[in-house]
């Protein structure tokens, strides 16, 4: 049992709901000390959550959708604090991958129940820590466009629509692609550089087995002349149609990815806007340790 459990609870979050959070707590964590600290809009997670592990804690629970868990989980591993995820965002990426329930109740019930903890690799982008990926170009210009109205009421459904939209309004542009010191030169229309996260098949075909402690990172880059062939691929993935031919080509990254471009573009990583490019995303191995369901034990027979 836990003895002492600090959370940090983002209000904001996509799917979060008023007292569900305190409910779980009330059901699975009743004999342990904790403190809830809630977010203020325009804080910085990282710091807050250095801040409240100077009193000691055993533990952090990241309750928030994939940009709050990053926040939580830089400060934690640094402390060498593990992490458990209670997710309440949009997409929830990294709880998916590392097999976290869905479930508010079942995701705190870890606290309790029986866990293991995996230590997973991060993104380092100027000082900042992230699980999931990063990107720029269609996907960073969708999530900047997104408003946290639309997320909350339509979930997922609201990236498909606006990054449509962002499709249409975005040019090619020329970019510098450095993976570990060897450069290219393409007119991108995204490039990703991701940690974890990505399972789809059906819409990005081709995707190696992308794990968030393998060591590397892997890097999509998706070029095409103009935007409407990176819409009609996208229709065309989504109607299941099996003869597409995207302008897409995956890369490994063993330490980094440098992106420059002709001009200044917006950056996302995990779910929030950082900055603009250029920009250096280094490979942090081993950066923090997250509660996961046990693993099942393998058949020998």
């Amino acid at each position: 049992m836990i003895g002492r459990a600090l959370v940090i609870a983002n209000p904001g979050a996509g799917a979060a709901k008023p007292g569900a959070l305190e409910a779980a707590l009330g059901r699975h964590a009743g004999p342990v000390e904790r403190r809830v600290r809630r977010l203020e809009k325009g804080e910085d997670t990282a710091q807050v959550t250095r801040d409240e592990l100077r009193a000691g804690w055993d533990i952090v629970i990241a309750a928030g959708g994939d940009g709050t868990v990053s926040g939580v989980a830089q400060a934690a591993g640094e402390a060498g604090v593990p992490v458990l995820i209670a997710p309440m965002g949009t997409a929830n990426m990294l709880a998916v991958q590392l097999g976290i329930p869905g479930d508010l109740d079942e995701a705190i019930g870890l606290l309790a129940g029986e866990s293991a903890v995996r230590r997973i690799d991060g993104m380092e982008i100027d000082g900042r820590l992230c699980f999931v990926s990063a990107s720029v170009g269609v996907s960073a210009t969708t999530i900047r466009d997104l408003s946290g109205t639309e997320k909350r009421r339509f979930g997922f459904l609201a990236y498909i629509w606006t990054g449509i939209a962002s499709s249409f309004r975005f040019r090619p542009i020329p970019c510098t692609i450095s993976i570990d010191g060897r450069a290219r030169r393409l007119r991108i229309l995204d490039v990703a550089v991701i940690n974890a996260g990505f399972k789809s098949e059906r819409l990005i075909p081709g995707i190696p087995d992308i794990r968030p402690d393998d060591g590397r990172l892997d890097v999509l880059v998706v070029w095409a002349p103009t935007p409407m062939e990176y819409l009609r691929y996208l229709v065309r993935a989504l109607l299941l149609w099996r003869r597409v031919r995207p302008n897409i080509e995956w890369l490994t990254a063993e330490r980094e990815v440098e992106i420059d471009c002709g001009k200044p573009l917006p950056v996302q990583a995990d779910g929030d806007m950082i900055g603009e490019t250029p920009v250096t995303i280094r490979l942090v191995r081993d950066a923090v340790g997250i509660v996961v369901p046990p693993q099942p034990v393998a058949n020998t027979r």
